[in-house]
Order: C-alpha cells, then sequence, then structure tokens
C-alpha cells in the first residue's frame, strides 16, 4: 500500500458531495491507512488539510481545514487526522470514542 496516495484519496474524497459510495470509499480509507500504520508501516507526510468554506455573518470564508474524520458508526472504529500542537496526527477511536491509538505524520 501506499500512504500517500490513500491519504491523497482522502483529500480527494474530502472536497466530494457526500454521497453513500464517497462516504464508504472515504471510511474504507481511514482502514486502510490504520491497517498500515498498526503492521508498521511508515506514515504519509501530511502538511495541509486542504481549505473549508465556512458561513459567516458577512458571507462565507475560506479557513484551514483544521481536521477530517470518519463519522460514528456503531461496533466500529472511528479515526479522525486533525492538527495537534502544529503537527497533524492520526487517531483510532473505539466504538465508545476512546483513543486507542495516534501516529504523527509528518
Amino acid at each position: 500500500m501506499d500512504p500517500q496516495a490513500c491519504f491523497s484519496r482522502i483529500m480527494e474524497l474530502a472536497g466530494e458531495r457526500p454521497t453513500e459510495h464517497t462516504t464508504m470509499e472515504f471510511c474504507d480509507c481511514f482502514e486502510s491507512l490504520y491497517g498500515w500504520l498498526v503492521s508498521g508501516g511508515f506514515a504519509p507526510r501530511v502538511e495541509s488539510l486542504g481549505r473549508s468554506t465556512v458561513k459567516t455573518i458577512d458571507g462565507t470564508e475560506e479557513r484551514p481545514r483544521m481536521w477530517l474524520g470518519t463519522p460514528e458508526r456503531k461496533f466500529r472504529k472511528s479515526f479522525a487526522i486533525f492538527n495537534s500542537d502544529d503537527a497533524f496526527v492520526f487517531v483510532a477511536y473505539d466504538p465508545k470514542g476512546n483513543e486507542l491509538q495516534r501516529w504523527a505524520l509528518v
């Protein structure tokens, strides 16, 4: 597996309009990256999570995206990538929301 390509696909899917298919593929990419990291594979290099458009009082504004994650799913792990102390991390959570493990993405 190429973790950089997997992360790139996560970023592509994050920019698409959510559908059942894209949401499933988004979750599958996070699962693949998790499996790779758990087995001792190297982490992808992450410098940005892109930008997102947010609504403001004056209209809309583009801001740096601070996190990406899978929706909470019953009986399944969930995952997130977020900026923590100016470094990006990948975190796996159990179905109850407890942190299982984290990896630096540098």
